[in-house]
């Protein structure tokens, strides 16, 4: 082997406290570099739309745009990406005759001198490749003594991953059971994760918008649903513009006999630390908090002063407001269907509104959440 025992221990005692702290997958690295006198040496994911990496190099530019192409479009890539994770293999055996006249080669590999490497898939991608490597240049080439190092700290790398998944998802379990907010993790199709007792417990309440259903958390309304995939969707995909929009807020009604209270639902992207410590967005929180209804008297009052309305059109307003009907409406304000129908139109002409849809929007943009 190039690198003697001492420097075997120390490499793997890095490795091992990395399990512990992923920022110190930097110091591995840094290790691998020097103890196979390489050009290069990192713990890299190519993603669907973008490259991460813990690298020697730390000033490179290789999770620039045009570098993903070269990397994530190469059949030579394309081909490591194949192989079973756990496997040592080097990256010239696979290579094809033209690998040397493509862009990965021309652009990004020779300037680098990385022109030959070892390299072994490690599990956890999450539908990325993530791999671990050490390039070394053409006047070094890679020797028998470099693939029997490689193979005895492959090991400590991958029990290293996997001991910090473990204790990432011992402290996620911990810290979740713990809080009294509603917090549930899902994925991007809103498969559940992971779920607190207290959501549990409002997501069991009878005539919930909001419920796991087969494992996945769902809205009992196709349009919110929608809206919920939507936003999870953008808080969970992993890679992609990290300026783009990831999450947001929504708010559903809950039982249709409890008309007006309401459910804030909030999305936010779940950025846990790899257990190589690479960012990678898999899962979104979502944070629950129920809301007491806004007070009607208070809410027609603050018609009034809007719209200019009277207090039987205000009341009949803010009840169509909380999801009631026409008819309700009249019910509850103890008037006919006919005078209610009366006040709707004062109502339409007052807040410039055409029909009743059109009217509950507006009223809504405007209704206070306690």
């Amino acid at each position: 082997m190039r690198a003697d025992l001492a420097t075997v221990a120390e490499l793997t005692a890095r490795i091992y406290e990395s399990a512990y702290d992923q920022g110190r997958w930097q110091d591995v690295v840094d290790g691998l570099k020097d103890a196979f006198e390489g050009s290069r040496a990192c713990i890299t994911r190519i993603g669907p739309a973008a490259i991460a990496a813990v690298a020697t190099d730390r000033s490179d530019n290789l999770a620039a745009g045009a570098a993903f192409n070269a990397f994530s479009r190469d059949p030579v890539m394309l081909a490591s990406a194949s192989l079973p994770p756990g496997r040592t293999f080097q990256r010239s055996t696979i290579a094809d005759a033209d690998f040397r006249r493509r862009e990965l080669w021309i652009d990004w590999l020779d300037p680098r001198g990385m022109h030959d490497c070892l390299m072994a898939n490690l599990p956890g991608g999450g539908g990325s490749q993530l791999f671990v490597s050490v390039d070394r240049h053409d006047r070094q080439p890679i020797e028998a003594d470099d693939w029997r190092l490689f193979d005895v700290l492959l090991p400590h790398i991958l029990r290293a991953g996997a001991l910090s998944n473990d204790l990432q998802q011992l402290g996620i379990m911990g810290t979740f059971w713990q809080m009294e907010r509603p917090l549930a993790l899902v994925d991007a199709g809103l498969k559940v994760k992971l779920v607190n007792p207290a959501a549990e417990r409002l997501l069991a309440r009878p005539g919930a918008p909001l419920a796991i259903s087969a494992g996945e958390l769902r809205a009992a309304d196709m349009d919110l649903d929608r809206k919920l995939l939507r936003l999870v969707g953008t808080a969970a995909g992993s890679g992609g513009n990290p300026l783009a929009p990831m999450g947001g807020t929504m708010v559903v009604g809950l039982a249709a006999e409890t008309p007006g209270e309401a459910l804030v639902v909030c999305v936010l992207p779940f950025g846990r630390a790899e257990a190589y410590g690479l960012p990678q967005r898999q899962l979104a929180l979502v944070a629950l908090r129920p809301v007491a209804p806004p007070d009607p008297r208070a809410f027609g009052e603050q018609l009034t002063a809007a719209f200019g309305l009277s207090p039987a059109e205000a009341r009949l307003a803010a009840t169509l407001a909380a999801g009631r009907s026409l008819s309700e409406a009249a019910h509850a304000g103890g008037v006919t269907v006919k005078t209610a129908r009366t006040y709707l139109e004062r109502v339409f002409r007052k807040t410039g509104t055409g029909h009743q849809g059109q009217l509950v929007a507006l009223l809504k943009s405007v209704e206070p959440i306690a």
